[in-house]
């Protein structure tokens, strides 16, 4: 709720309470059922009121989802050739020194040299 909101929902409770004050303690006489009536037009000018200012509260809730992981496996024949074997040995064999990306081997396209993949 905005603080605009907040400040006409308290003005609806005071000018209800001051509306129900002055018809039912000032101006008229005492009788024994006061108090509840004047608890039950309390409730209803503020029903009305409220019904005015239309609060809106928003809840707003934050959820995690988990990153999905796809995994595929080709098992074409074009990973039977050599070439896809010479790579994948290039790729295990960086792995293993610690390279992250394996350039050196020619099988993969590098920037400014203009290779392109299996020269």
């Amino acid at each position: 709720m905005t603080d605009q909101t907040v400040f006409w929902i308290a003005g609806s409770v005071a000018l209800s309470l001051g509306l129900v004050w002055f018809q039912y303690f000032v101006r008229a006489r005492p009788t024994g059922s006061r108090w509840l009536l004047a608890t039950l037009r309390f409730i209803a000018v503020l029903g009305l009121l409220l019904l005015l200012v239309n609060p809106k509260i928003e809840q707003s809730e934050l959820v995690r989802e988990p990153h999905r992981l796809l995994l595929l496996y080709d098992n074409s024949s074009s990973l039977q050739d050599s070439l896809s074997r010479k790579g994948m040995e290039a790729v295990r064999a960086a792995q293993k020194n610690g390279v992250s990306r394996p350039r050196a081997c020619g099988l993969f396209p590098t920037r400014g040299r203009g290779r392109s993949v299996g020269d």
